[in-house]
């Protein structure tokens, strides 16, 4: 079939920044195939990130990882584009935390039609492009009215893959027969191995899965294996999420896109935030009463605590569950591709 139409996407991944900027726009980007496009990433050149594109067969223009101020990033992507003589019916931008550079952006908007920016900033952030997807729950009491720029605010356009659009209604059991953990694609704290060593000295007779992701260090993964037991289960970069996640009794993940597909499963959820951003986040959500919150720099004895009223308050758990399932459906890759196509 023709290709009708092309995109561009501008997002990174790597172990320190994380991954979940590019498995959401590779979501994304698998929609707008079937939809005829011809999706490149401009993404700069990060083992971890440039390994994950590969895997999902993205097309893919490489930046340098070093450190370059506006002006020289501006000549980079210009030397690439230029040099490959590239022009896009549309560039999708997922921006990174506290991002204001209007200049750039302007910049890229001479290589496309419309420009649209994905970005989870909690902030209150005001840029001129197409279209913002602002999809931090945070940003849900900000008003952006009478902006040139339309803005797409709240966990509505939440980027998730499309296993998760209809996902059925949780039924909570009475008791916890399967932990799920997780941190993401590369768990730069390393929560993995703390929460299996506190996992052990709870000697809870449950079945607990450690899903592991692509980033995930070496170092990290030795820690890990001797510290797990009998009924702990190591996953590796699953590509079936929504399928453990349905299963799943009780959940324990950072705050990046895991927490949103569980909830959308209708999980119940600690949540062990790994940075700022994450915590911002993690606090919406506690405030909805959607999840339990250990915030930055948790306690030992907190987390036990919880992880041990969780277990026991079947109540709590179906409350989280219920709520978090009335107010998350998955449907935010779909509301941003009607949008943008």
């Amino acid at each position: 079939m023709k290709i009708l139409k092309s995109a561009l996407i501008r997002a990174d991944g790597s172990n320190k920044i994380g991954l979940g900027h590019l498995t959401r726009q590779i979501d994304i980007a698998n929609e707008l195939k079937k939809l005829n496009y011809k999706v490149i990433f401009l993404s700069k050149n990060y083992p971890e990130g440039t390994s994950l594109l590969k895997e999902n067969q993205c097309e893919i223009i490489k930046l340098t990882t070093e450190n370059q101020n506006i002006k020289n990033s501006i000549n980079e992507i210009n030397e690439r584009l230029s040099f490959n003589n590239k022009t896009f019916d549309f560039i999708i931008v997922d921006l990174f935390k506290d991002f204001d550079n209007q200049e750039y952006l302007n910049y890229l908007k001479s290589f496309c039609k419309k420009l649209f920016v994905l970005s989870d900033e909690p902030k209150p952030f005001f840029i001129d492009v197409d279209a913002v997807f602002a999809f931090s729950e945070n940003q849900e009491a900000i008003d952006y009215k009478n902006l040139q720029t339309k803005y797409y605010i709240g966990l509505r356009y939440f980027p998730l893959h499309n296993k998760f659009h209809d996902v059925p209604k949780k039924k909570v059991k009475k008791k916890v027969s399967y932990v799920l953990i997780t941190f993401g694609g590369s768990d730069p704290n390393n929560f993995s191995n703390k929460l299996i060593s506190i996992l052990k000295q709870l000697d809870l007779n449950v079945l607990i899965t450690l899903i592991i992701g692509a980033g995930f260090s070496k170092e990290h993964y030795n820690e890990v294996i001797k510290e797990k037991s009998e009924n702990i289960i190591i996953k590796t970069n699953i590509k079936n999420m929504n399928e453990h996640l349905i299963e799943t009794d009780l959940c324990i993940c950072s705050a990046g896109n895991t927490v949103i597909e569980a909830l959308t499963c209708g999980v119940p959820c600690i949540v062990l935030p790994q940075t700022e951003l994450e915590n911002e986040r993690a606090k919406a959500l506690e405030k909805k009463e959607l999840i339990i919150n250990m915030g930055l720099n948790f306690i030992n004895d907190r987390l036990i605590a919880e992880i041990q009223k969780l277990f026991s308050d079947y109540s709590l758990r179906r409350k989280l569950s219920k709520n978090a399932q009335n107010y998350l459906d998955g449907k935010g890759i779909k509301r941003i591709i009607n949008i943008i196509s």
